[in-house]
């Protein structure tokens, strides 16, 4: 099932899990068949936005019987809190999942202001 399609290739939403850690949040993203030449993890305007190419790939072993894995796009779109330091976060991908590690951003504690006679 997808959820809309490009030109030329459906569009799959991946599976997601999300968790608070002490520190932030972590992402998971899966993206099977997705290498990180074909994956692009973006933000803007509070936007964090995931998109990978999934590329059917040409194998020398004869023509397929059976696939599910076709040529598509995984793409997903969250919007971020300004409780998250944009600046800040990393991802990686390995074995086909997308790990996203959001940090929180720091809180400024509470400040003395100093009151002058005018």
């Amino acid at each position: 099932m997808y959820a809309l399609t490009t030109e030329h290739a459906p569009v799959f939403p991946p599976r997601v899990d999300i968790h608070e850690t002490p520190s932030g949040l972590v992402l998971t993203a899966d993206l099977p068949g997705v290498t990180k030449e074909n994956l692009d993890v973006l933000i803007q305007d509070n936007v964090l936005t995931i998109t990978g190419r999934l590329v059917e790939d040409e194998r020398p072993l004869g023509s397929p019987v059976y696939r599910e894995y076709h040529d598509g796009v995984y793409h997903r779109s969250f919007i971020l809190t300004d409780e998250v330091d944009a600046d800040r976060i990393q991802a990686g991908l390995e074995d086909g999942v997308l790990t996203i590690i959001l940090p929180k951003a720091d809180r400024p504690g509470p400040r003395r202001i100093e009151v002058v006679e005018n």
